[in-house]
């Protein structure tokens, strides 16, 4: 190989090696151009995980909320905390649910959207009672429920 160089030109000699070096760069830029490309395609994936990740956790926080306002509800009978708890939880709910892709989390999202409308009725079982008079029965059907 030594020897067959030494008979090509001086030109011969630059375009093989200028050929040689631009077969790399093109060779490496398409590297770096498919990972760039993997690399967004896996950024979207993330940041739409983390989307619903934060939706379940606000999801979360409004269920507290909603028993926070249970309790406030019983002991001060103002429901306005328990009715904004519903309201942000019923729009989580909502923003959530097109975001489901699986029969896995459909079938999760259901169970919570059950658990939370028995616990609703419970709540408001108390609260009926407890604005008809019987605070203990209120108190002891939120309890037993709980």
């Amino acid at each position: 190989m030594l020897f067959r160089m030494k008979k090509l030109s001086l030109k011969k000699k630059l375009w093989l090696c200028c050929g040689s070096l631009l077969g790399i760069l093109l060779l490496v830029g398409g590297i770096g151009y498919e990972s760039a490309r993997t690399t967004e395609a896996l950024v979207r994936t993330v940041q739409f995980n983390v989307r619903k990740q934060g939706l379940s956790a606000a999801i979360e926080l409004a269920v507290e909320r909603e028993k926070v306002g249970g309790r406030d509800a019983l002991l001060h009978s103002d429901t306005k905390y328990l009715d904004d708890a519903r309201g942000d939880f019923r729009q989580q709910m909502a923003s959530l649910d097109p975001l489901l892709s699986t029969p896995e989390s459909h079938a999760l999202f259901s169970q919570i959207e059950n658990t939370e409308a028995a616990y609703r009725g419970f709540v408001d079982r108390a609260i009926q009672l407890h604005q008809s008079g019987d605070n203990t029965g209120a108190l002891h059907s939120r309890q037993e429920r709980i």
